[in-house]
């Protein structure tokens, strides 16, 4: 659903995230993820970019960032 309402340069910027790899995982399965791979700060803040990207084209594409 998402990638039908992005562009091809905002698909881009989803693949080149590590967060493309959580779309098809169940929540259980992206909290393993998170305690497996968000170990020190740096790759909090790396993750929490990806994660400010995401979301910023998804409000900017559903108008909800009003």
């Amino acid at each position: 659903m998402i990638k039908r309402i992005l562009n091809e340069r905002e698909q881009n910027i989803l693949r080149e995230s590590k967060l493309s790899n959580l779309s098809g995982l169940s929540k259980n399965q992206v909290d393993n993820y998170i305690e497996n791979n968000i170990v020190d700060l740096d790759s909090a803040k790396e993750f929490l970019k990806d994660l400010s990207n995401v979301v910023r084209l998804l409000l900017r594409k559903t108008n909800l960032s009003r």
